[in-house]
């Protein structure tokens, strides 16, 4: 690293801050959502809210005070999740709740199973909720859980709020809705047309939820605040270079996905010093799992599929020597090389590689310690090449969608220690494997 990067000290700070309170009282937690000042967590069968004191918003209704009360509200009337509330060390505010033990509306609908979900028992849940007087405004299918045996639970009740039972209704249930003088389905008709459409053609139906889902996700940096663009970072933290290259990420990956729109499913979703970017997939959670379980520390990456670049810049903060990142989209090479500048990264390396015409086999002659392929874009691989090439490294961070096949083939390779670091979107699974350890 060349540059005395404030963006760069303000993430290690934010991090040692976090790590520090999660081994203190919540150790061995896991990741459920990643925020510079919110992040959720599993800590065996409870989940874990928490806020830190810096992130506590003016408005009473958007704290997590009020989400508390909000779920003792309905606690015992629509299901029964025994929250708490508590502020550790005078920093750091806290809800604890039951797991929602099951799978997500939006995880049946991408494996086609989204005809288990009984849309009258959904309406149900809801129902009972605006009675109560809840407007629920996170009802979103990622927030909507169905357990084994059918019933349904809803996570998630930041930014809800009281109000009158009939305007609850309205608001939850309503058959419209009207946004920036446009009118489109309500919430629940919209979820209840995307299961009835799940079951009617499973093949088309995942993959048009799931690019719906990429874009739409992406598409919501447009209604940003301001203190969320990247010229936020002039004041917050007063890095004015990472803000000029942040910028020009975010010009690259709009041509990019412009040209092809796949890229908005390897879009990321992530808030540092207040910028926010929106995407298809937690990259606070991905790398969160990924750097608790991998050293980096003075060693080669190659990052295939870089995309914007994540991999290069935040191996880097963790140690590693040198990233070769190789993409078949100049646009996100430029996106990529302007997020490791941003952070004072100035001498990694980039490469346009095209791995549909040429022999992805082929040797790259980049000595790399670890290979990552961590791009939806590199499934249109055929996977016999895929893994010739990623076997040609001791390390592989992959993300599959087959795990045990997966397994068997690196195995055969030599590759004996194999772990599932965590579940990313799609039904995809984040893997780990060597052929170092035995």
């Amino acid at each position: 690293m060349n540059r005395n990067s404030l963006l760069a000290e303000n993430y290690m700070r934010q991090e040692v801050r976090w790590d520090s309170l999660i081994e203190k009282y919540y150790c061995n937690s896991e990741i459920l959502r990643w925020g510079t000042n919110h992040r959720v967590y599993k800590n065996n069968s409870r989940v874990i809210k928490i806020e830190w004191k810096e992130g506590i918003n003016a408005d009473k209704k958007l704290r997590l005070e009020y989400e508390y009360e909000i779920l003792k509200s309905i606690e015992g009337k629509v299901f029964i999740l025994n929250p708490d509330y508590k502020c550790i060390d005078g920093d750091w505010h806290v809800i604890e709740m039951d797991f929602l033990d099951g799978e997500s509306l939006e995880d049946l609908i991408l494996q086609g199973k989204a005809s288990k979900v009984s849309i009258y028992t959904l309406f149900k849940k809801l129902f009972l909720i605006s009675c109560a007087g809840v407007f629920y405004k996170q009802f979103r299918a990622r927030h909507i859980f169905q357990s084994a045996n059918g019933d349904i639970g809803f996570v998630d009740f930041g930014h809800s709020s009281f109000t009158s039972p009939l305007i609850a209704l309205y608001k939850n249930i309503s058959l419209f809705s009207i946004n920036n003088w446009s009118i489109k389905a309500g919430r629940f008709i919209s979820i209840a047309i995307e299961i009835l459409r799940n079951r009617k053609d499973i093949t088309l139906s995942i993959e048009k939820f799931r690019h719906e889902k990429a874009m739409t996700s992406y598409a919501r940096k447009s209604l940003r605040p301001k203190s969320a663009l990247p010229e936020g970072l002039n004041t917050n933290p007063g890095d004015r270079v990472a803000a000029n290259h942040i910028s020009k990420l975010e010009d690259s990956l709009i041509k990019a996905i412009h040209e092809n729109k796949k890229t908005a499913l390897d879009t990321f979703q992530y808030q540092l010093c207040g910028y926010g970017m929106t995407g298809y997939r937690d990259w606070g959670c991905v790398w969160d799992f990924i750097r608790r379980n991998i050293d980096f520390s003075n060693k080669r990456i190659l990052d295939l599929g870089c995309g914007i670049g994540a991999v290069a810049a935040f191996s880097r903060l963790e140690g590693s020597k040198h990233v070769l990142s190789i993409d078949n989209d100049k646009h996100l090479l430029s996106a990529a090389k302007n997020y490791s500048l941003a952070f004072g990264i100035n001498d990694n390396t980039y490469q346009y590689f095209d791995w549909i015409k040429e022999n992805i086999k082929s040797e790259l002659h980049y000595k790399a310690d670890i290979v990552t392929a961590l791009s939806f874009r590199l499934e249109e691989i055929q996977e016999d090449g895929l893994i010739e090439f990623l076997t040609q490294y001791p390390e592989i961070i992959w993300q599959i969608n087959n795990i045990k096949t997966v397994k068997n083939r690196l195995r055969d390779k030599g590759y004996k220690y194999f772990k599932v670091l965590t579940r990313s979107q799609s039904n995809r699974y984040i893997i780990y494997a060597n052929n170092i350890h035995d």
